[in-house]
């Protein structure tokens, strides 16, 4: 992703956040908390900051990804294939909006397609 990482949407803490890429803050930059996740053994992905995890919450393609409260459905349970992060129970992956190389791109649902995006 060029350098960038995941981030939630104006740091906020509250659950149905976009996910977006940022660059990395440093802690002179700004907050990072909201930029770590954790790849937890229930194959949940968890923000630090807040608990909550990765979530499509949709069945439609090409949405925002969100961060949720964690309840264990199967639209939060992610594994990594080769170069994607993926959801067997939405069969869809992450992927950034329109190939975008630039920090503040919006990190979307969509079908596994191989692009390494």
């Amino acid at each position: 992703m060029y350098g960038f990482v995941l981030d939630i949407y104006n740091n906020s803490t509250q659950p149905l956040n976009y996910i977006f890429t940022w660059s990395m803050k440093n802690g002179t930059n700004g907050d990072r908390s909201t930029q770590l996740w954790h790849f937890i053994r229930d194959n949940t992905i968890e923000n630090g900051a807040t608990g909550n995890v990765l979530d499509t919450y949709t069945e439609i393609h090409g949405v925002n990804m969100v961060a949720w409260l964690r309840y264990g459905q199967p639209s939060q349970l992610w594994t990594v294939t080769g170069t994607s992060i993926y959801c067997p129970g939405s069969v869809k992956t992450l992927e950034i909006a329109g190939r975008n190389m630039t920090t503040d791109a919006t990190v979307i649902v969509f079908l596994l397609n191989g692009n390494v995006n």
